[in-house]
């Protein structure tokens, strides 16, 4: 069986987070696991951008990690909330390409999803979180750039696709999220399944 690396890509309150949990608790704790990684230390900043990802990616077949934001923290949230700089950027983009194609070439199964909702929806969720006490700064600080968002998305998305596609999942509800990446995954999980042994 494969193993199984799965980005989860989208705008705050998009559905990232309760997508990567309903995935998880569909395919238990023997076979998934959740990673949403804290801001990058000082230590973090100073080696390759893509390191600290590495350590967290599935060794066994049939094992599956979801990373609840992933790398492409770089191209859209870092870049357009100033963490870091333009040549940043540009080095990410150059490497990224790369290191893509040696996951696949060690083989982790690799599947990137983008969920979009539109600027009213988002609004209206993070200000649930506003009287749910739930804002986070970032929250907060995101719906005045949503045009510098949108530009980031977008550039991010034609320029890495390839050698992984991206699924774009465009207004769709928590239970559709939930079918569509797990059916993804268990055809992932699938593909490298030995053949079912026949008869003499």
């Amino acid at each position: 069986m494969s193993r199984v690396v799965v980005v989860l890509e989208g705008r705050d309150a998009c559905g990232k987070t309760t997508t990567a949990r309903d995935v998880a608790a569909s395919l238990g704790p023997g076979t998934c696991r959740v990673i949403a990684l804290p801001p990058p230390t000082e230590l973090d900043r100073r080696g390759c951008y893509f390191r600290r990802w590495l350590e967290h990616l599935p060794s066994e077949p049939g094992q599956v990690v979801v990373l609840d934001r992933s790398w492409y923290n770089r191209a859209v949230v870092e870049r357009v909330m100033g963490f870091c700089s333009e040549a940043e950027v540009v080095s990410f983009f150059e490497a990224l390409p790369g290191f893509e194609a040696e996951l696949v070439g060690a083989g982790q199964e690799l599947l990137k999803f983008f969920f979009v909702i539109s600027a009213e929806e988002q609004a209206r969720r993070l200000e649930g979180r506003r009287i749910e006490g739930r804002l986070t700064a970032i929250d907060a600080a995101s719906l005045p750039r949503s045009g510098a968002y949108s530009s980031a998305e977008e550039e991010m998305l034609r320029r890495t696709s390839k050698p992984v596609p991206w699924t774009i999942l465009r207004d769709v509800d928590r239970a559709e999220r939930r079918a569509t990446v797990l059916a993804r995954i268990e055809a992932a999980l699938r593909r490298s399944e030995p053949a079912p042994a026949h008869g003499p």
